[in-house]
């Protein structure tokens, strides 16, 4: 009994480890979702940023906007004035994270942009990676071969240990025969 409820233990603490191998890969691959957004934000608006076009901006703004994941982009210029503003209309600000860069010229900042992102919808574009999901049953396999090869070893040894107890008591019982014979003679 004390076996299984090891086992069952080593597989419980497995199982967390798992979802929380696999959530937290969730989340950095997400950040690097979110990074790569906001970079092409920056590399769309900064030739627009740069010759101080505003219909330039919005086109490139547009086209972010068409992705689900977009819930606001702000451009500001140098001076920190408003340059382009967008928000998704009807997007709720619950769930979302929000990432702010430089917009970079030959080293001299011309702009920020700020980008704010549904966190869910990155969440479940991360749920698709096959990748991560390979490796966290390869890590399960592993924690329910360790566990297997526990259970075979302990059995193998209490086995061992049954048959050196049954054979200690039959050389006890013909060392006890023996010393009757002798006796007797």
């Amino acid at each position: 009994i004390g076996i299984t409820v090891g086992l069952i233990g080593l597989q419980l603490v497995s199982a967390y480890l798992l979802v929380s191998y696999f959530h937290g890969d969730q989340f950095r691959q997400s950040g690097v979702e979110v990074d790569a957004l906001v970079e092409l934000v920056v590399n769309g608006v900064r030739q627009p940023l740069l010759d101080d076009d505003r219909a330039g901006a919005a086109a490139a703004v547009r086209s972010f906007a068409a992705d689900p994941r977009f819930v606001a982009i702000e451009v500001a210029t140098a001076a920190q004035a408003v340059f382009l503003d967008y928000v998704r209309p009807g997007a709720a600000s619950g769930d979302a994270t929000e990432r702010t860069l430089p917009v970079l010229q030959d080293g001299q900042r011309i702009g920020t942009v700020r980008v704010r992102l549904d966190r869910s919808a990155l969440i479940t574009v991360a749920g698709h990676n096959w990748q991560s999901l390979i490796e966290a049953v390869a890590l399960q396999l592993l924690f329910s071969a360790g566990a297997v090869w526990l259970m075979v070893g302990l059995a193998m040894r209490l086995a061992r240990q049954r048959a050196v107890a049954v054979a200690n008591r039959a050389l006890r019982a013909e060392i006890q025969e023996r010393e009757k014979y002798s006796q007797a003679l």
